[in-house]
C-alpha cells in the first residue's frame, strides 16, 4: 500500500478510507449526542469527538469523503426529524469550524514537506487548537443540556402533522428560490463538466487545491472499462476479481489499476446486471431496515446511523476502499441489527439441537477455505521475502508450500520460475510458468515470464509474448521484449531474455506483490493487488 506523508492515512494506510471512517465516526457521535436515551454526560462527550474528526477528515484532503459526509449529516436531519439534533449542532459546529479553519491556514501542513521545523511547529499548534476546541465543544453540550429537559417536558411535536406538508413543501420552495439566486445551477453544472472532462490540478505543492478541484481524477476512465466489460457480457458480466485484467486490456493511458474506483461500476462489469441489481437490493434492504427503526425514543440514533450508512454507501461508489473490513464491517453488523425482530416479536421457544447441528457443520467446512487461504498466503510472503533476499532456494521450497496448501494460486508457481531462470533451468522455468497461466489465464504477467523462458531454451518466444499484448497492449516491458527478441538471432536469444528480466526488479515486484493485500475470488484468489504504480493507481 502506498503511504503518502503529506496526506493523513495512519493507521489505516490509505487517506481516502480514513477519510471516511472519520465521516461515518461524525455522524454517529452526533446521534449519540442527541439521543433521549444517552446518559447526559455521554451526550456531552460525544460532541468533543467531532472537533478531532472533523481536523481529521480535513488532513486526509479526501473530497469524496468530505462530499459522503456532507450528504449523510443531511440525511440524518432529515430523518431524525427532531428538534434535539439542533442542540447538538449548536454545540459542535462552532469549535469544530474554528478547528479547520486554524488546520486550514496551516499552510506547511497541506505541502509536500510538512514535516520540516515550521510544519512542526503548526502542528503543535493546531493540536493544541483542537484539543481546546474539542474540549469547548464538550462545554457547550453541557450547558445546552437544560434545553434537552425542555424538550423532555414538551409534549406532542413542535410541527402538527397536518402542517407537516406544507411546512416541507415551503422549506424545499425556499431552498430552490435561494439557489437559483446565488446561482447553484451554473456553478453545479460547471463542476460537472470539470468532473467529466477536466484533468487535475497539480496539488502537490498545496493539497489545498484538491479541495476546489472539481476533476473525477481519472475516475471515468476506471469507470468506461467496467461498462465496457459489462457491454461484452451485460447479464453475468465477464467474472469475479476480474476488473484487473479488463482495463489492462482496454486502458487509454499508462497506468496500472487493479480496481474500478467505485463498487457499482465494478460490480456491474464484473458480475452484469443481475449482480448489480442483487448487490442494490441488499444495500436497500439494509437501508430500508435501518430507516424502519428511527420511530421511538432511538429515532435519532438511527437516523444517524441511517445518515451514516448512506455516506458510507455513496463513498462506495466512487473509490475502492469499501474493501477494507474497517471501513464496511459496521454495515453488515448494524445491518444485521436493524433486521433482527423485536423482543416483544421474537418467538421465546429455543432452537432444537437437531437445528443446531448442521448450521454448525455448514459454518466449519464454510472455515475450511479462508484456512486454506491463510496458510497458503503465509507461506507465500516467506517465499516472496526469500525471493528478495536472493535464495531462491528457500523460495521455491516456501512455494512449494503455498501450492501444497492450495494449489489454485498461480502466484507461487511464478516465484517458482523466476528461481528457475535464475538458476539456468529454463525447461522448468517454462513448465511453472504454464501453471500460473493454467490457474490464471487472463494475466498477461504470466505469458511474459513463459516468453522469457522459451527464450532462454532456444524455443519461439513470439506467440506467448502475442498473447500477453493481447492482454495487455499497453504493456512497454512487452512491446520491448517483442522488439529485442524479433531482432536477435536464436543464438541471442537467452542473453536478451536476461536483459529483459532484471533480477532486482523481479524481486521488488515479486516481493510487493506477493505480500500485498489481496481479495479472494471465485474460483481462484486474486492477484497481488498493490500494483506497480504506488500514488497513481489508487489516488483520490
Amino acid at each position: 500500500m502506498n503511504v503518502a506523508n503529506n496526506r493523513l492515512s495512519f493507521p489505516l494506510t490509505y487517506w481516502n478510507a480514513l477519510g471516511i471512517l472519520c465521516g461515518i465516526g461524525i455522524l454517529l457521535v452526533l446521534g449519540l449526542a442527541s439521543s433521549r436515551t444517552e446518559h447526559r454526560a455521554a451526550r456531552a462527550i460525544a460532541c468533543g469527538a467531532v472537533p478531532v474528526l472533523g481536523t481529521t477528515l480535513y488532513f486526509t484532503f479526501s473530497r469524496g469523503a468530505i462530499a459522503a459526509t456532507i450528504i449523510g449529516a443531511v440525511v440524518y436531519i432529515a430523518a431524525a426529524r427532531s428538534p434535539r439534533v439542533f442542540p447538538a449542532l449548536v454545540a459542535v459546529l462552532p469549535p469544530t469550524a474554528v478547528a479547520v479553519v486554524v488546520a486550514y491556514n496551516a499552510k506547511h501542513l497541506s505541502s509536500a514537506h510538512p514535516t520540516t521545523a515550521a510544519g512542526v511547529s503548526e502542528g503543535h499548534r493546531v493540536v493544541l487548537v483542537v484539543v481546546l476546541c474539542a474540549l469547548a465543544a464538550i462545554a457547550l453540550r453541557a450547558a445546552l443540556l437544560r434545553i434537552d429537559r425542555l424538550l423532555d417536558r414538551t409534549r406532542g411535536p413542535l410541527i402538527p402533522p397536518e402542517r407537516r406538508r406544507p411546512v416541507a413543501l415551503g422549506g424545499v420552495a425556499l431552498i430552490v428560490i435561494v439557489a437559483l439566486a446565488i446561482g447553484v445551477p451554473g456553478w453545479l453544472s460547471h463542476q460537472y463538466d470539470g468532473f467529466a472532462h477536466g484533468t487535475p490540478e497539480n496539488s502537490s505543492a498545496n493539497l489545498r487545491n484538491r479541495l476546489t478541484d472539481p476533476s473525477s481524477n481519472g475516475r471515468i476512465d476506471h469507470w468506461r472499462a467496467a461498462i465496457q466489460a459489462y457491454d461484452s457480457s451485460t447479464f453475468h458480466g465477464v467474472g469475479i476479481g476480474t476488473y484487473q485484467f479488463e482495463w489492462e486490456k482496454r486502458r487509454k493511458i499508462q497506468t496500472t489499476v487493479v480496481d474500478a474506483h467505485g463498487l457499482y461500476p465494478e460490480v456491474l462489469g464484473e458480475v452484469g446486471i443481475v449482480g448489480l441489481l442483487i448487490l442494490l437490493l441488499f444495500l436497500g434492504g439494509i437501508g430500508y431496515g435501518i430507516a424502519r427503526r428511527a420511530t421511538g425514543p432511538n429515532r435519532v440514533l438511527y437516523a444517524a446511523l441511517l445518515g451514516a450508512f448512506a455516506a458510507w454507501a455513496i463513498h462506495a461508489g466512487v473509490d475502492w476502499d469499501w474493501e477494507m473490513p474497517v471501513v464496511t464491517a459496521w454495515v453488515f453488523a448494524f445491518g444485521g441489527t436493524a433486521f433482527a425482530r423485536r423482543t416483544r416479536d421474537a418467538d421465546t421457544h429455543i432452537t432444537p439441537n437437531g437445528r443446531r447441528i448442521p448450521v454448525a457443520a455448514a459454518l466449519a467446512v464454510t472455515a475450511v477455505t479462508p484456512g486454506l487461504v491463510l496458510f497458503s498466503q503465509s507461506h507465500l510472503q516467506r517465499a516472496a521475502h526469500a525471493f528478495d533476499r536472493g535464495s531462491c532456494t528457500t523460495a521455491t521450497r516456501e512455494a512449494r508450500s503455498s501450492v501444497d496448501a492450495l494449489a489454485i494460486r498461480p502466484e507461487p508457481y511464478q516465484i517458482m520460475g523466476y528461481c528457475d531462470l535464475i538458476d539456468g533451468r529454463p525447461t522448468d522455468a517454462a513448465a511453472a510458468f504454464q501453471k500460473a497461466i493454467d490457474q490464471e489465464p487472463r494475466s498477461w504477467e504470466y505469458r511474459y515470464g513463459l516468453a522469457l523462458a522459451r527464450a532462454s531454451a532456444g524455443l519461439d518466444p513470439q506467440p506467448a509474448l502475442a498473447l500477453a499484448r493481447i492482454r495487455n497492449p499497453r504493456e512497454p516491458l512487452i512491446k520491448s521484449a517483442i522488439a529485442a527478441l524479433r531482432s536477435a538471432p536464436r543464438s541471442k536469444w537467452q542473453k536478451v531474455a536476461a536483459n529483459l528480466a532484471p533480477v532486482a526488479s523481479l524481486r521488488r515486484e515479486l516481493s510487493r506483490r506477493s505480500t500485498a493485500r489481496r481479495r479472494p475470488r471465485a474460483p481462484r484468489p486474486r492477484t497481488g493487488r498493490s500494483g506497480r504504480c504506488p500514488g497513481t493507481c489508487r489516488s483520490g
